[in-house]
């Protein structure tokens, strides 16, 4: 496994990469990979004033010597108006994620054409909290990872209509075939037990150096890490609306207009 991981994120690096890092074990992992290799790369992190991912990202930078850019977001509202123009997220979760990732995106494309994530990670290593209510039940366990793998398509299609929007290729060494095919037929005995998840992962961090606090962080979602979530709701209130979704339904109207026929 460890040397699948390896050769997938060599392999998904260009002549210089734009890091999408949270500060997490995923991103992480990718940043130690880099580094030890003398690949060119920049890490981009986005969040609402001290979002956990900025401070994070800062700690993981500070321990790993990594060139951290941070870009706080100060207009959120802008660009709400602006990912709902050009994409059409029909769900809270999907315009919460895309909102800080068109952001980081904008900002990474001026440095490279080629960005890089940590997703699939989840999926494959049992990282989701749906793994956790499968546990013990490793039957249940694995098959909620190829569940996931089923879902991740969808994710992957966002990140990426918002990616080649600034003309980025997106790449994804956790979703590698051969990453994916090895990971899929290690035993999910391996992959969680009755207090961690994503173990393989982990101890392979731990082996590679990445720094113990980063190695046993415990997941947080894109949407929670960055604060967008919480900024998203804030809006939507003010904006008279008491869901995200009614907001989402109200603007899918106004683009689609109903046609009155006499």
């Amino acid at each position: 496994m460890v040397q699948e991981i390896k050769k997938a994120i060599i392999k998904n690096s260009g002549e210089k990469t734009a890091l999408f890092f949270s500060g997490g074990l995923d991103s992480s992992i990718i940043a130690k990979i880099l580094k030890d290799n003398n690949e060119e790369f920049k890490c981009f992190t986005t969040g609402i004033s001290e979002s956990k991912d900025i401070e994070w990202a800062k700690i993981a930078a500070e321990k790993m010597d990594l060139d951290l850019e941070i870009i706080k977001i100060k207009d959120y509202e802008k660009y709400l108006d602006k990912v709902m123009k050009e994409f059409n997220f029909t769900n809270s979760i999907d315009l919460s994620i895309s909102i800080p990732f068109f952001i980081a995106c904008e900002r990474a494309s001026k440095y490279s054409s080629v960005g890089i994530t940590g997703l699939g990670a989840d999926e494959i290593f049992a990282g989701y909290g749906s793994h956790r209510k499968a546990y013990p039940n490793f039957k249940k366990v694995q098959e909620e990872c190829e569940n996931r793998l089923e879902i991740v398509k969808n994710d992957l299609k966002r990140d990426n209509q918002i990616s080649s929007y600034f003309g980025m290729k997106l790449r994804t060494p956790f979703l590698d075939r051969d990453v994916v095919q090895k990971a899929m037929s290690i035993s999910p005995q391996k992959k969680i037990n009755e207090t961690t998840n994503k173990i393989i992962l982990r101890d392979f961090a731990k082996e590679i150096g990445v720094p113990k606090e980063i190695s046993e962080r415990k997941k947080t979602a894109f949407q929670y890490g960055s604060n967008s979530l919480k900024e998203l709701k804030k809006l939507v209130k003010k904006r008279g609306f008491k869901t995200i979704n009614g907001f989402l339904q109200s603007f899918k109207k106004q683009k689609n207009p109903i046609k009155l026929r006499y």
